[in-house]
Order: structure tokens, then C-alpha cells, then sequence
């Protein structure tokens, strides 16, 4: 790890620290690109699980959502993210918002992983742009089924919106939540915690 590594983790966790999601984002693309990809992919595994294990401690008797969970377990390299990412799509079909918090926006990050291939000429390009809107996204996507399922009524008016003011339900109550922007700096420091332990190792 060098120098500039370091410093833009300081500058990660300290933004997380102070909730300035914007400048986590700026840090996060910054570090990125020096993670080589076998690494990245088994971040992405890691994040993955994650937010499947969130559903079924939510939803510990649905089979299809433990099924996800071990598939995700078989992720190891592109090519198995890609294909399992399948997997895990055909498990969770059926499972929509607002019923499961944050699953359409999840489901969407895994169809762009199931359509990289690698002999694309912009394959590269691809992958790097998936890999930056994923850990984004995937973030956001935890925070909303931790919010939504404590607050299942704002959730559905939010979804459904069938009054105008509804859709500024997540700008009122979402991301002003006490509990949302804690779990926020949670995640964003583990998200840091974690691109450290890969670059020390390096």
C-alpha cells in the first residue's frame, strides 16, 4: 500500500465519520482501480452475502433466499460471479420491493454482473464501471432494507407513491433517520476496513 493509498483511507474514513457520503464516494473511486481484480471480486462476494444474509435473518424460513446465500459462498473468480450471479437471480425471482426492502435495486447490480463477459471488447470498461456502482449502490441497498422493514408503511407509500408528497419520503425520513446515517458510517468504515486489510496484503 502506498502513500497516497493510505491517505485517501484516512480520507474514507473520515468522511464516513462525518456522514459526507459524497466525499466516500470520491475516496472509493480513488481506491479502486489499484485492487487487483481477484481481489475485487471476492469483495463483491463479501458484500453480496451480506445483504443475502440481511434478507434471511429478516426471512430465516424462506429456502430460496438460504439457497442465495450459498450460492454466493461459490463466488471465487469472474467467471463464477458471473454465473452464480444467475444462480442467485433465479433464487430471488419472484421476491420484489416494497415485500423485500432494497431486493429490485439489488437484483438490477446482479444482472450487470451476469451480462459482463470477458471476451466483450470493452470488457475492461465494463467491469470497472460495475465494480464502482455496486459498492455505491450496494451500500444504499443494506440501508434500505434495514429502513424499510423497521418502517414497512413509509416504505410502501414511498414505493407505490400514489401521492406526490410520497415521493419525498426518503429525503424526510429516510436519510435523516438517526439509525440510517449510523448504520451509514458503519458501513462505509467496514467498506474501508476491508479495501485496507487487500491493499496491506499487497
Amino acid at each position: 500500500m502506498n502513500e497516497q493509498q493510505k491517505t485517501t483511507i484516512q480520507n474514507l474514513r473520515k468522511a464516513a465519520l462525518q456522514h459526507e457520503r459524497d466525499q466516500c464516494v470520491v475516496a472509493l473511486k480513488q481506491l479502486l482501480p489499484g485492487i487487483e481484480q481477484n481481489d475485487l471480486v471476492q469483495l463483491i462476494q463479501k458484500w453480496i452475502k451480506r445483504f443475502l444474509s440481511d434478507l434471511l435473518l429478516t426471512y430465516p424460513q424462506d429456502s430460496n433466499i438460504r439457497k442465495a446465500v450459498d450460492a454466493a459462498d461459490g463466488i471465487r473468480s469472474f467467471d463464477s460471479l458471473s454465473s452464480l450471479a444467475n444462480v442467485i437471480l433465479v433464487k430471488l425471482e419472484g421476491k420484489t420491493d416494497p415485500d423485500f426492502p432494497g431486493i429490485n435495486n439489488f437484483r438490477h447490480e446482479l444482472k450487470v454482473f451476469s451480462a459482463l463477459q470477458r471476451q466483450d471488447s470493452c470488457y475492461y470498461a465494463d467491469f470497472d464501471n460495475a465494480i464502482f456502482t455496486f459498492f455505491v449502490e450496494i451500500l444504499t441497498i443494506i440501508l434500505s432494507h434495514a429502513w424499510g422493514k423497521q418502517n414497512p408503511d413509509l416504505w410502501h407509500r414511498f414505493f407505490y407513491h400514489k401521492f406526490p408528497r410520497d415521493l419525498s419520503i426518503k429525503a424526510l425520513y429516510f436519510w435523516s433517520d438517526p439509525k440510517t446515517i449510523e448504520l451509514s458510517k458503519s458501513l462505509w468504515k467496514e467498506l474501508a476496513d476491508d479495501i485496507e486489510s487487500i491493499l496491506k496484503a499487497k
